[in-house]
């Protein structure tokens, strides 16, 4: 058995390949003919087993259409017995339904993925949850358009088509929201898979249609008139989950052939009326806090009072700008609007009360809403009911659609005007149920940032929900219960939020009570003593860890001190020592010198002394010859005084050499 994940990438799959919705489907049947041992197959086991092998549910008039396409192209037989059977071209079929490994293969791949990311915020998920998870991701996309099929389809079992008010874990939702905008920017790989299990379960949607062949139709020339809401997103005035589907959706209508897109002049009177009221509204919202409201919006954008009054001025060139013809209608004040019904009038206003949840702490009682929107909507359905001249029974010959974003309006129509019960298409059509399908009319890559719009919507908080919040803060506070300290750090306290955002989901406001308050702020005194705690701890950690880095660095400082104290000990040592040794080497060079010096000296005397004992002995002989004896002795002296000169000339070089030495070494 395939679970529904690997069931929509194989209708996927098919549908790329066969390029035709019901063809799409027709490799599942003849995969569970051919399955069965005897390989026939009575109507009746059909649903079932396609149920237990593809989680598929088939109702019997989408089964009729596929059985008959099948005998179309001789792929099927029916026995007298009414048992199909798959004829030789059939067999030959079967054998192109490929295993389904390589698509579980990728729904495994995505598992372990999302497991990992989801671990990385703190919190495990088994594959079953992640399963669980991710069939929640498409299940919003297509849940209001396959009740919507179902209603409209008398074959089924009926169901209330409503949106889903279930409560949600708000921090998973925040962590799924962070991992799938990671997948849409930096992991094409799994995006690729997101983006396939999107497209196949819209695909298997059509199978709850009333007719599967319509759906291939191509629309007639359609106008589609825009309602505010609309409005407020694709002028980018809403916030960004709401402006990006709008804008996706608004490119796709204008890529349908001979469609002209159109908004009723007092559908504009009442954007600027709400405009106008962010003037007094502006300061009922807090930069940062998301509120299901136009004015949260703007405030969160930046915009001040003053830039909203100058948008205004030019609100219709704006449009126009767009592409889209402001149809003037004579209804020049929707407040003096009469034709509708009293009773109509009072039903939707009293739907639209419950929905805004504009609860009174001190009246009990549900304030009034705007006559003026109310009127506004009974005016666009008698508007659209004229224009088309009668009943429509589908959608591409509808001609004229109002599209919105409200679905109590959406929903008000098709209860009171009975078009579920006549099969007849209504006046109001809902953005998503539209969106979905135009995405099985126009084959296109789905943007994952419709799916993500989804789950950022559900965080926002009901302006409602908030405005009952506030009121009960004030009241609170009044009567000394809590403090304006309490007040801020309440608002911006996770634990509110999330049951501000629960609150929103399931339209009730019970929980947001002075107990819980109370309960609350209490949990913010403990969070606020353990943060405290945490932060003195933190401190002293910090604290020690200095001291302890301080001290470190102050013994590795004094004993770099010592470290270089020592090398200057000894580099001054060595060089004392260099110094002597250099001394104790030239004393011992320079007593050679001297040696040669004084024995050259002594030499000198010697011969000197010979000399003068010669002269004096010829002297005293008598010996006449006075020049010769004189020349002789000054030879002599000459002899005696050389020597001494030259060693003391060899003396001053040497001392001189010595000195230079002497200073170079203590240079050092």
């Amino acid at each position: 058995m395939l679970n529904n994940l690997s069931s929509y990438l194989l209708i996927k799959t098919f549908y790329e390949r066969e390029k035709s919705l019901i063809d799409s489907f027709l490799p599942f049947v003849v995969y569970v003919i051919d399955n069965k041992k005897d390989n026939t197959m009575l109507f009746d086991e059909m649903t079932d087993k396609l149920k237990e092998s593809f989680c598929l549910d088939v109702p019997i008039n989408s089964l009729h259409t596929l059985l008959n396409r099948l005998k179309k192209l001789n792929l099927i037989g029916c026995s007298k017995f009414k048992e199909y059977f798959l004829t030789e071209s059939g067999k030959e079929y079967a054998k192109k339904f490929s295993t389904a490994d390589e698509e579980i293969r990728k729904i495994n791949q995505l598992f372990d993925y999302l497991m990992i990311e989801f671990k990385k915020f703190g919190l495990e998920r088994s594959k079953n949850e992640i399963e669980k998870i991710l069939v929640r991701i498409l299940s919003k996309q297509v849940e209001v358009m396959k009740k919507y099929f179902i209603k409209m389809n008398k074959t089924q079992h009926q169901t209330s088509i409503q949106e889903r008010n279930e409560k949600i874990d708000v921090k998973e939702t925040e962590v799924l929201i962070n991992i799938l905008e990671r997948i849409y920017v930096n992991e094409p790989e799994q995006y690729e898979v997101l983006s396939s299990l999107i497209r196949g379960s819209i695909l298997s949607v059509s199978l709850n249609a009333a007719e599967m062949n319509e759906l291939g139709r191509k629309f007639e020339k359609i106008t589609v008139y825009l309602d505010s809401n609309i409005m407020f997103s694709i002028l980018n005035l809403h916030h960004d989950s709401y402006t990006k589907p709008a804008l996706e959706l608004f490119k796709m209508i204008k890529d349908i052939k001979d469609v002209e897109i159109k908004v009723f002049d007092f559908t504009i009177t009442e954007c600027v009326n709400v405009l106008h009221g962010y003037d007094y509204k502006e300061f009922n919202y807090i930069t940062g806090i998301d509120i299901y409201s136009i004015y949260s919006a703007l405030k969160n954008k930046g915009w001040s009072s003053m830039r909203v009054r100058e948008f205004v001025i030019h609100i219709d060139d704006e449009i126009r700008k767009l592409g889209i013809t402001i149809e003037n209608t004579g209804i020049t004040d929707i407040e003096k609007f009469q034709d509708y019904n009293k009773n109509d009038y009072a039903e939707l206003k009293k739907r639209k009360e419950k929905r805004n949840l504009n609860k009174s702490l001190d009246e009990d009682e549900i304030k009034d809403v705007t006559p003026n929107s109310v009127k506004h909507d009974l005016a666009v359905i008698e508007l659209i009911k004229k224009k088309r001249k009668g009943n429509v029974r589908n959608f591409e010959q509808a001609k004229y659609i109002f599209l919105t974003s409200d679905f109590t309006l959406f929903k008000f129509d098709n209860d009171i005007h009975k078009h579920f019960v006549n099969l007849t298409i209504a006046e109001v059509m809902f953005d998503k149920v539209f969106t979905n399908l135009l995405w099985l009319k126009i084959p296109k890559t789905i943007d994952l940032e419709a799916i993500l719009s989804i789950f950022k919507n559900s965080l926002l908080i009901d302006e409602g929900v908030w405005e009952y919040f506030v009121e009960l803060l004030v009241q609170e506070k009044n009567s000394g219960t809590i403090t304006e300290e309490h007040m801020t750090e309440l608002i911006y306290d996770q634990e509110t939020r999330n049951l501000l955002i629960n609150a929103s989901i399931t339209k009730n406001v019970d929980e947001i009570n002075s107990k819980n308050l109370s309960v609350m702020v209490e949990n913010l005194k403990k969070k606020q003593e353990t943060n405290e705690a945490q932060q003195k701890k933190e401190l002293n950690e910090v604290k020690q860890m200095f001291e302890r880095k301080y001290s470190e660095q102050e013994q590795s400082f004094h004993n770099r001190e010592q470290e270089q104290e020592r090398r200057f000990d000894k580099k001054v040592n060595d060089l004392k020592s260099e110094f002597k040794n250099d001394i104790d080497n030239m004393v011992k060079k320079n007593s050679k010198k001297d040696i040669i010096i004084v024995s050259l000296i002594l030499i000198s005397v010697i011969i000197g002394f010979i000399l003068d004992v010669i002269v004096g002995t010829k002297i005293g002989t008598g010996n006449t010859n006075v020049e010769r004896l004189l020349s002789l002795n000054w030879i002599n002296a000459c002899i005696i005084g050389f020597p001494v000169i030259i060693a003391i000339g060899i003396s001053f070089l040497i001392s001189r050499k010595t000195t230079k030495e002497l200073i170079d070494l203590a240079s050092k």
